[in-house]
């Protein structure tokens, strides 16, 4: 099957872990475990209390409804390789899986968007705001965003169905091309735009362009209203701040050299430069999930102990918070980046992004890679589930708290001030 048009391609878990499929298998089904429960609660709640009938939680129920899509797209087919074994998967299938992930992630950004107006009309045109938003609107808002979403992929994904697949049918992210630098273990790696697609590059870069200018406006604009308005010197705008400190810094991270290739086509990046570049993405990452499990812990400290709130969060604390989740991320992904620079590169240089990823870089090694492929399920497990899980029971709790509230007016308002941490995360 793997080198013929069969009917069927075959998945792939983790190459050459095989044996420690079902331990590895755990977070994953914990994470699965968590997405339904927590945004089936939410859907139901929604649903149940008349008080949150109102634009904004239409919204976040859709974006709730979009999130359990996705995870029940991915999810089983995840579970049933790292369980099972179970890797064939036939074409349609397949092919449904993909129109799947790709409608909903467009769902997923217009929604996002949607929420954006919602918020927009609230604050700006605030007395207008129920005679704009009716309920018929919020309802064509919403079909609008989801026929854009499912229509829009059709195309790319209607005439795979009708190609002939001669290569192996096995998926696995790889990099194909020889250069001139493919022996030579301390020549630059070779950065990719979109291959096929060179000639458009200039047209795609500007999506790009304008995304980076966006989060660099509003992360930038963030950052200096907190700055200025004392009225924001509380802990959550403290938290919301280094949120939009680790965004900028992600973008920065990664934008140039993708701009870089798409502009310039200036593919070459030094293995020091590669290393960092790493090095910050990850780490920027584990910081962002830090800040928002703080961010939880700050909402539910408010809601949970309202009276304690200030002397809980104090300043000195909110720092300590701050320093712990900064020095948690930049330490932690120390080992898997001085081993990456200790290895010998002999295979081809070219990576399958622009900009370098860890998972990347460590396929091109010609070493022994076991630790650095067994330290980063580890270090997910331990920040980024982690993190989602005291996330989760965080809410329930708060949840718990605000439903014995007897005024749903205090209801309502005690759940407003979580949206837009609920919405980050």
């Amino acid at each position: 099957k793997p080198n013929g048009n069969s009917s069927s391609f075959l998945l792939t878990g983790f190459p050459g872990l095989e044996a420690a499929h079902r331990w590895i298998s755990t977070p994953f089904f914990f994470i699965y475990f968590s997405v339904l429960l927590g945004n089936s609660t939410l859907l139901l709640l929604i649903k149940e209390d008349h008080n949150l009938h109102e634009p904004m939680y239409y919204f976040l129920a859709m974006l709730a409804a979009t999130d359990l899509g996705l995870t029940l797209t991915t999810m089983p087919t995840v579970l049933r390789v790292l369980w099972l074994d179970h890797r064939e998967i036939g074409k349609v299938a397949c092919f449904s899986q993909a129109y799947f992930i790709h409608s909903l992630a467009f769902v997923e950004s217009g929604v996002l968007l949607a929420m954006a107006y919602d918020r927009f009309i609230a604050i700006h045109n605030p007395l207008r705001y129920t005679s704009i938003l009716t309920n018929n609107q919020v309802l064509k808002i919403g079909l609008g965003v989801l026929m854009r979403g499912f229509v829009s992929v059709i195309p790319p994904i209607l005439p795979l169905y009708f190609f002939p697949y001669c290569h192996s049918h096995s998926f696995f992210v790889s990099s194909q091309g020889s250069t001139m630098w493919s022996n030579i273990s301390a020549a630059p790696f070779l950065l990719t735009g979109f291959p096929g697609l060179e000639i458009f590059h200039p047209w795609i870069s500007i999506s790009f362009f304008v995304v980076y200018v966006s989060i660099l406006l509003g992360n930038g604009t963030l950052l200096f209203l907190i700055r200025e308005d004392h009225t924001l010197h509380q802990p959550m705008y403290y938290f919301l701040a280094l949120l939009a400190a680790t965004d900028l810094g992600v973008t920065l991270t990664t934008m140039p050299t993708v701009l870089g290739v798409l502009w310039f086509d200036h593919r070459a990046i030094s293995q020091g430069a590669c290393y960092f570049q790493a090095y910050l993405i990850h780490s920027l990452s584990i910081v962002e999930s830090g800040v928002l499990l703080v961010m939880a812990y700050d909402r539910f400290i408010a809601i949970c102990s309202p009276l304690r709130y200030t002397s809980i969060l104090t300043n000195a604390k909110v720092v300590k918070i701050g320093l712990g989740v900064l020095m948690r991320g930049f330490i932690l992904i120390v080992p898997i980046i001085i081993t990456l620079s200790g290895f010998p590169y002999c295979r081809s240089h070219v990576l399958s992004h622009a900009f370098c990823l860890h998972q990347d870089v460590i396929k091109l090694a010609c070493a022994d890679i076991t630790f650095n492929r067994l330290y980063p399920i580890v270090l997910v497990s331990l920040t980024g589930f982690l993190d989602s899980v005291l996330i989760l029971i965080s809410y329930i709790l708060i949840l718990n708290t605000v439903m014995g509230i007897a005024s749903g007016k205090e209801q309502a308002k005690a759940l407003n001030t979580c949206v837009s941490h609920i919405s980050c995360v």
